[in-house]
């Protein structure tokens, strides 16, 4: 099998890299497009900005994650359920980090929990 192996292997690796970052992008778009979570209110720039990388970030992270862990972890549930287990911590810092860079404000652990919840929508203010 030899080197032809491995490059066939490599070559369809990155083809399913590339396939699942554009799936990403695709819903980055859609989510910049829907303001969810009160982010309609951002200027239209740094909302899609914002979702582009909190979207591919966070599903790099997951993808990564899942490609330690597959041959330590061959049953796909089981690597499933352990892989989001490990990538929820990662993906909430990555995503508050994005926050508070893009849009201000201090760095706060507790204001997670509601900041969604608010109806006077100054979170993204």
């Amino acid at each position: 099998m030899g080197a032809g192996a491995d490059t066939r292997t490599g070559r369809e690796a990155g083809r399913r890299w590339g396939i699942d970052v554009a799936i990403l992008v695709a819903i980055g778009l859609l989510m910049g497009f829907l303001g969810p979570f009160s982010s309609d209110h951002v200027p239209i720039a740094a909302r899609y900005l914002y979702w582009m990388i909190c979207m591919v970030g966070g599903g790099v992270i997951g993808f990564v994650a899942d490609d330690l862990l597959k041959r330590r972890l061959p049953g796909a549930w089981t690597r499933t359920v352990v892989v989001s287990a490990a990538m929820t911590p990662l993906v909430t810092l990555f995503v508050m980090t994005t926050e508070r860079l893009l849009m201000g404000g201090p760095f706060v652990w507790g204001a997670m929990g509601g900041c969604w919840c608010r109806s006077d929508r100054s979170f993204w203010r």
